[in-house]
């Protein structure tokens, strides 16, 4: 024991380098390692806010073509409630009973967002104001947007379709519901008939509003992204 103390005594100085050594080396690998994983993680966040940009960014285009629709669906109702409706040709009457009967429907690109549903990745990205905007956006603005579709189809398949095909004459033209004479009859004498084309402009004209305002909140989202990742 004397002796170990002796050496140690001898060697206190040597021995303590090497301690320091020894601690040196496991903490640079230690913040090599955090650098390493930092790395990775700042790649990861990376790629999946670019997902979720391009995702953003289809959604806008396909917005904006699902707007180009609706507005006709709206204009075609509001044409059949106006008083001039008999003077249209039986062809546009058939057009513009076939957007009665169609309902509107958008289907969002949610390739990004299930990454990160899926993964770890809401602890990858790091500003925690721009990932509630991420889920806000995609839990409650894209849900509202799907419920009020979903009524829209809803009304068109259990209410439109079966009354126009009980109605209306059957038609071999390329048209769903082609019978100007029904369409005008009906036009004219029933009420109930007026009322589903009324309930379904403004089912539409819902939809519009709600597809203006997501566009809109979608560009300002990619906007949001885009300032993170510069």
């Amino acid at each position: 024991m004397k002796k170990l103390f002796a050496v140690i005594k001898n060697r206190w100085a040597e021995y303590l380098l090497e301690i320091l050594v020894i601690i040196i080396g496991i903490s640079l690998t230690l913040l090599f390692n955090n650098w390493r994983e930092q790395m990775i993680e700042n790649k990861e966040e990376t790629k999946l806010l670019q997902s979720i940009r391009e995702n953003l960014v289809s959604d806008t285009i396909m917005l904006e073509r699902r707007l180009v629709g609706i507005d006709r669906f709206i204009d075609g109702n509001q044409k059949l409630l106006s008083p001039s409706i008999d003077t249209f040709p039986s062809d546009t009457l058939a057009l513009y009973i076939d957007f009665v009967a169609t309902y509107t429907k958008f289907h969002a690109n949610l390739i990004g967002y299930k990454e990160l549903e899926q993964s770890k990745s809401s602890k990858i990205i790091k500003n925690r104001e721009l990932l509630q905007k991420i889920i806000l956006h995609y839990e409650q603005k894209y849900d509202l947007m799907n419920e009020w579709n979903d009524v829209d189809k809803s009304f068109v398949l259990n209410d439109i379709i079966p009354f126009l095909s009980k109605n209306f004459e059957y038609s071999d033209s390329p048209f769903l519901f082609n019978d100007a004479t029904t369409t005008l009859k009906l036009l004219k004498d029933d009420n109930y008939f007026k009322n589903m084309i009324k309930s379904g402009s403004i089912y539409k004209q819902i939809i519009k509003m709600l597809y203006v305002q997501l566009k809109n909140d979608t560009r300002e989202l990619i906007a949001a992204i885009d300032e993170e990742l510069e």
